[in-house]
């Protein structure tokens, strides 16, 4: 999901491996092209957090239904900050750091619930 191509620019492009054909497939894109974000599961939706385009961070969120090949825009993350890192515990999307618009670190922690 996302990353950037050989020219820099942010991308939205997803795709999808399948172990046992040992082939990729493409889905859906993301409504924001996005380097840098931060992914999780969760109740087998994957949520996209953060991530940007070049200096410029994000505080969106979506998420991703498999089931649907449908993306679904969440609420924003309160602080925007690409590079960051996320894990679940217990139901609950934790972000950690990560760099804010100005390229400094940053050193808070974000939760979310997915529904």
């Amino acid at each position: 999901m996302g990353g950037a191509d050989s020219a820099g620019s942010a991308l939205s492009s997803v795709e999808v491996y399948d172990p046992v054909a040992n082939t990729w497939s493409t889905k859906s894109p993301m409504s924001t092209a996005r380097d840098w974000a931060a992914s999780a599961v969760v109740g087998g939706r994957i949520y996209v957090m953060g991530g940007g385009s070049g200096s410029t961070a994000y505080s969106s969120v979506e998420s991703y239904d498999p089931a649907t090949n449908l993306w679904t825009a969440g609420p924003p993350m309160n602080v925007a900050r690409m590079g960051s890192s996320a894990a679940v515990v217990g139901g609950v999307i934790y972000v950690f750091g990560g760099y804010n618009n100005a390229s400094v670190e940053l050193n808070s922690v974000e939760a979310f619930t997915a529904p």
